[in-house]
């Protein structure tokens, strides 16, 4: 349920960026026709303006994610996996939508938090929850896209699952 939350809030987030920069797209389209001698101008407040809301976007995501990811999580079931491959070799490193830095391999993009440990130009990805453990509560450490999480067990080691496998502990 408040993963669902989380994910819509999310995409709601992303469409109402795309829809106001379209409005002020249409809407400098609009005025520079109409004046012509204010073009550069109006071109600087876009600017500024599309930086100034794409960054009051980004805050909002990462405020909802913060708040989220204070509470501790229990693993109900492993029926979703994320399907990551073990290891990949880095090439392009990739800036991510909300922070930080991610790798392109076979068409997924693997965020730099998700990598275990690096051999030469091989990253190791850490592995994936396997088992669902006894002393089952976890906190979340990093969401990448809604759906794969970083999570941290009691004894301080990480796995990689799926955001549909948890369930917040009240």
């Amino acid at each position: 349920m408040m993963i669902e939350k989380l994910r819509r809030e999310y995409y709601f987030s992303i469409v109402l960026f795309v829809l106001v920069e379209l409005i002020l797209i249409v809407l400098f389209t609009f005025v520079s026709l109409i004046y012509e001698d204010i073009f550069s101008e109006g071109l600087i407040v876009l600017l500024i303006g599309t930086i100034g809301f794409w960054y009051f976007t980004m805050m909002r995501i990462r405020d909802r994610y913060k708040k989220f990811m204070q509470k501790r999580f229990k693993v109900t079931t492993l029926e979703h996996k994320l399907n990551y491959p073990h290891y990949f070799h880095k090439k392009i490193r990739i800036p991510l939508f909300i922070w930080g830095k991610g790798y392109l391999s076979k068409k997924r993009l693997i965020p730099k938090r998700f990598i275990g440990f690096v051999e030469g130009d091989r990253a190791f990805l850490i592995s994936e929850l396997n088992t669902i453990q006894m002393n089952n509560h976890y906190e979340i450490l990093y969401i990448h896209r809604g759906y794969a999480a970083l999570i941290k067990d009691l004894n301080q080691k990480s796995y990689l699952i799926h955001l549909d496998n948890l369930e917040p502990i009240e």
